[in-house]
């Protein structure tokens, strides 16, 4: 995703730069999303026509589509008053004000209230959460990592200590590390976060946000913390990013990074994290609770003309149809890489594209949500001028009939799964615990930091796992 502030840009490109930035190291360069931040309360604009959900349900939902970035952490007026005409499917906090979990807690205790009052089912919040507040690695150096809150919050290792622990201490650190995140994130509200990735530590970016380079030592841990989610109970995990990221050189915000590989074993090797969390939740009856974000990468031996956002052959055939997965698809930022160049005529067709494709939430800015409800209520009604439904149609690569009967059938399809998983979880305000999170999770915490010190006193190095 994308760093806290600007100013991190600064620093050199290296593996450090890497592993601050989640999921993104771009900001969208139309948006001068930095001065946007300045007055993020506007980003649900007036051109937005409040809808009637008595009239027609569907369309009155095409917002569900849509996690929708709020920069700073703070109940807003705007994404106040979208919650009542036209709700978001939730909305993702990058907390570039550095706020503390009582303010976490607050802003979601005002937006699921809202949410209820609409009588919604519950809102889903969302941050970057994979740990990494302790900024050393098992290698001894120093590189910042991916957990946005800090502030009332357990300091979490880098995900690739987890993998480290294995050999001495099977899956303890790996459940140590899914509870105190389910768990504390729960008492604040976060109820979707993104959070420890299924990716395989074989290139720069996965280096040591990845858990391990074995796929069965990555798959067993990346299991057991969804299990601690499932255990906590109205938390949504959210792994990425599918089909394996560990397959890649590159950086998919910097532009397009293609995954040349076709040897099957390979393949399968990365795609066992996700077949395993899949298998796992079905056995659990626990579908709603795991969720999955897909990368902006394009994999030649699945599809060998479009990224994976836009690919139903790898969403919607690999993923949905072949491993029965049944959860959330969520989209990487939908401002990376060549995302980032594009202008609104270009960019509301990629996102239909990608819905069609079968993503059920689009990350997309605050500043764009409201072009984007509009662009889809276009859709649903049939109203696109002939230049719009031009740029559609050569985006999908169906006519206009076809791409519209689509869109009908995946908007059934989508909210299906939404209702799955806001089905699963309880509205975050009717459970938020007055504790600091800290205080939650105190004996699992002393336990925790116990084997990381252990593991570093004994000075394991990344090259053996």
């Amino acid at each position: 995703m994308r760093p806290f502030k600007r100013s991190f840009l600064s620093l050199t490109l290296s593996a450090a730069t890497l592993l601050l930035t989640a999921c993104g190291a771009q900001l969208p360069s139309d948006l001068n999303r930095d001065r946007d931040h300045e007055h993020e309360e506007d980003f649900y604009m007036a051109s937005v026509e409040d809808q009637d959900p008595s009239t027609d349900p569907n369309r009155s939902k095409l917002g569900y589509f849509f996690l929708v970035e709020q920069f700073n952490v703070g109940a807003n007026s705007s994404m106040l008053k979208a919650i009542k005409n036209n709700p978001p499917g939730g909305i993702l906090f990058w907390n570039g004000n550095s706020a503390d979990a009582s303010a976490v807690r607050e802003s979601v205790r005002a937006y699921s209230a809202q949410a209820e009052s609409m009588k919604l089912k519950p809102l889903l919040f969302s941050t970057d959460y994979e740990g990494g507040a302790l900024n050393k690695t098992p290698s001894g150096s120093s590189v910042p990592g991916v957990q946005r809150f800090t502030k009332g919050f357990s300091a979490l290792a880098h995900p690739r200590w987890l993998g480290v622990s294995v050999q001495d201490y099977d899956m303890e650190l790996c459940g140590l590390h899914g509870k105190i995140m389910a768990e504390e994130l729960k008492s604040v509200g976060i109820n979707y976060p993104l959070s420890v990735v299924s990716d395989l530590a074989t290139q720069a970016l996965t280096s040591v946000r990845a858990i391990s380079k074995n796929s069965e030592d990555a798959s067993r841990c990346v299991t057991k913390i969804l299990e601690e989610f499932v255990k906590t109970k109205d938390v949504i995990f959210v792994t990425k990013h599918f089909p394996g990221l560990g397959l890649t050189k590159g950086d998919t915000h910097d532009g397009t990074v293609t995954a040349a590989t076709t040897d099957e074993a390979t393949l399968q090797e990365h795609l066992k994290p996700f077949i395993d969390l899949v298998t796992f939740s079905k056995a659990k009856k626990s579908e709603g609770l795991l969720s999955v974000m897909t990368t902006h990468a394009k994999f030649m031996a699945y599809d060998d003309e479009n990224l994976t956002t836009e690919s139903p052959k790898t969403i919607n055939g690999l993923l949905k149809k072949r491993m029965e997965f049944t959860g959330l698809v969520v989209s990487d930022a939908m401002w990376m890489g060549e995302y980032g160049n594009m202008k609104s005529a270009q960019l509301m067709p990629v996102y239909l594209n990608s819905f069609l494709s079968g993503i059920d939430l689009l990350m997309i800015p605050g500043a764009r949500f409201a072009e984007s409800i509009n662009y889809f209520r276009k859709v649903y009604d049939g109203t696109l001028s002939e230049e719009e439904k031009n740029q559609l149609t050569k985006r999908t690569g169906k006519s206009w009939e076809d791409t519209h009967k689509k869109f009908m059938e995946r908007i059934t399809e989508s909210l299906a799964a939404h209702d799955r998983a806001r089905g699963a979880i309880k509205a975050p305000h009717t459970y938020l615990s007055s504790q600091a999170p800290t205080n939650l999770t105190a004996e699992s915490r002393t336990r925790y930091n116990q084997i990381l010190s252990e593991l570093s006193i004994r000075g394991n190095s990344l090259k053996k796992n």
